[in-house]
């Protein structure tokens, strides 16, 4: 079993729960270009974590939804907005799905978020992040589809943050 998997059951985090998943990356930028965050968001990791854990078939929730049950999850929202439509099958999901997010980084409606700090006039750097709430028991019984596919595969470099009777405890991996 995934030792991740069994740092959250030491916890007692039940299948039931949602876990909060963060991940960030700050790349440096010039302002001199205005797609300058778009730009940001392809070289940063972030777009490629997000997109990859989304086409694991994992669903994902908006943190904000504070009832995700009757929620509708990121990548079926994607789905209903029309941003897939245009998926023909000749490529990777995964990188349809980071050019997509990338895309709609100004929106930051799909869990792909920025900030920008300025150090001169042409000079400084954009913070790529993501935050979504997942259920314990979607990572405790994913299988994957290829056998060397483990969970780890999919939430290596999150940080996970689960609610304990202790309090709010993060879990890095």
């Amino acid at each position: 079993m995934s030792e991740i998997i069994n740092r959250l059951k030491e916890l007692n985090v039940e299948e039931e729960d949602f876990i909060v998943m963060k991940f960030e990356d700050t790349i440096p930028v010039f302002f001199t270009y205005e797609n300058h965050t778009e730009k940001a968001a392809e070289r940063a990791l972030t777009s490629n974590m997000l997109a990859n854990i989304l086409s694991s078939g994992i669903p994902l929730y908006f943190v904000e939804e504070e009832d995700p049950e009757k929620g509708v999850d990121i990548l079926s929202n994607m789905r209903a907005e029309g941003l897939l439509d245009e998926y023909d099958r000749d490529f990777w999901f995964e990188e349809f799905l980071q050019e997509r997010l990338v895309e709609s980084i100004y929106d930051q409606e799909y869990c792909l978020f920025y900030n920008t700090r300025r150090w001169d006039h042409k000079r400084g750097e954009s913070t790529i992040y993501t935050e979504f709430k997942v259920r314990a028991s979607d990572l405790y019984n994913f299988s994957g589809d290829y056998p060397k596919s483990p969970i780890d595969t999919y939430i290596d470099g999150f940080e996970l943050i689960v609610q304990t009777s202790a309090g709010e405890v993060t879990v890095s991996y």
